[in-house]
């Protein structure tokens, strides 16, 4: 947890914590939350939140308010520069957040670490070891040789992710389990989508009826863009974000082959990627280098608690905002085929030794079995087939007879079309 990672020790520097996620997934508004909760009484020497997004000149004046904070009679920073020199006021800020620290515990929030390159946390704020520092960022920090402790931001539970979409909606409108529907199988739990839709609801902008029957057949990507456009005439400006505004600055700044295997990814399911899968696809696609940077950059986030090796899993709405870019789809949707294809061999599927990696494999067969059913191309057909046939032969193996006659009765019907 947060508040685990920001525990410090006496004599030992303070730590540097980092929440790591995609956008619009609430590293921000966990940050704020674990202030307001903990931070008066865990970290009495001070509180202070820094926007790493504002640039040098922007950090300056953000040093220069924390330094007046805690020493108000400081000169302007004109006159330190002219006294002391262009780094004047960092240096007296870290000096005061040293001397500060000796009377209490200090936390600094610096918040959009950007993505777009690597550079240290002590460019955001330099007084390292002197006070704790919480960082947000959608790059991974952890690899930075500054010890920073890395929290991945968790998933909301279904509970909360009700609450946050009905909130001051009366949740009478629709059956829970409809709420369900919306909250966990269209939106994932999506936080930025969850708030986007309550305030939807809220602006009369849509009926809970009218949302469901949305959920049942628009893509999330699409919607959501629709929503928070017309929302921007009521809404402060500022306050209403889309997913295509949340994603594609992230999705420009990756290199042309992490955009063509992120694409490739997006057409599994939202569960976790064998990495066998991923061996198979071969290094010419998924190269080391672009695996780090597809898990460096959240765009595929880890899994823990597995049996077999998983590369991670990736978000469906992310899926669904990558699925909306440009791309040559149908080599993309063959060559992912091919993969499961040659992972779920029929030997492979009778072997209890592979069914752990079979089993991980089911989910991504099934995503890709619907993309190719709706696309109903001739050329698709042989493909169809074949992980129709698969399918049916795991479940043979493994005793679901009922599931293997369905697949192999679905196989039939289908070559017969």
């Amino acid at each position: 947890t947060i508040h685990t990672a920001l525990t410090g020790f006496p004599g030992e520097p303070e730590p540097s914590v980092a929440l790591f996620a995609h956008g619009g997934f609430g590293k921000t508004r966990l940050a704020a939350e674990y202030v307001q909760r903990y931070g008066p009484a865990h970290f009495p020497g001070g509180l202070f939140w820094i926007n790493a997004e504002r640039g040098q000149e922007g950090l300056e004046e953000q040093f220069y308010a924390i330094l007046k904070a805690i020493t108000p009679d400081i000169p302007s920073i004109k006159d330190l520069r002219d006294a002391h020199g262009p780094h004047a006021v960092a240096t007296k800020m870290v000096k005061a957040i040293t001397e500060a620290s000796q009377r209490g515990r200090i936390l600094v929030v610096i918040d959009n670490v950007p993505e777009t390159q690597a550079v240290s946390l002590n460019t955001y704020f330099p007084a390292r070891g002197a006070a704790a520092r919480l960082a947000t960022s959608r790059r991974t920090l952890a690899l930075a040789p500054e010890g920073i402790r890395e929290v991945s931001v968790p998933s909301l539970t279904l509970p909360a992710s009700i609450e946050l979409l009905t909130r001051k909606i009366d949740r009478r409108a629709l059956p829970d389990k409809e709420w369900q529907r919306i909250a966990d199988d269209w939106v994932g739990r999506f936080p930025l989508a969850l708030e986007l839709l309550n305030t939807a609801l809220q602006a009369k902008a849509l009926t809970p009826q009218q949302l469901l029957e949305k959920a049942d057949g628009a893509g999330q990507t699409t919607e959501l863009d629709e929503q928070a456009e017309a929302l921007r005439e009521v809404v402060p400006q500022g306050m209403i974000r889309g997913v295509t505004e949340a994603f594609q600055v992230s999705y420009e700044q990756l290199s042309p082959a992490a955009q063509k295997a992120a694409q490739l990814l997006a057409k599994l399911a939202p569960e976790p990627i064998p990495e066998q899968l991923l061996d198979t696809l071969g290094p010419d696609r998924l190269s080391p280098i672009v695996r780090t940077i597809l898990t460096s950059r959240a765009i595929v986030m880890p899994v823990a608690g597995s049996s077999i090796p998983m590369f991670g899993t990736m978000h469906r709405v992310l899926a669904d905002f990558l699925k909306n870019q440009p791309c040559d789809a149908q080599p993309d949707t063959h060559i992912i085929a091919e993969a499961i294809l040659e992972t779920m061999r029929p030997q492979d599927c009778r072997d209890p030794n592979q069914w752990a990696l079979m089993t991980a494999c089911v989910p991504h067969a099934e995503e890709l079995l619907s993309g190719l059913q709706d696309n109903d191309s001739e050329q698709h057909r042989s493909t169809v087939i074949q992980l129709r046939l698969g399918l049916g032969t795991l479940a043979s193996a493994q005793g679901r007879y009922a599931q293997a006659r369905e697949q192999e009765e679905q196989a039939v019907s289908y070559a017969r079309t």
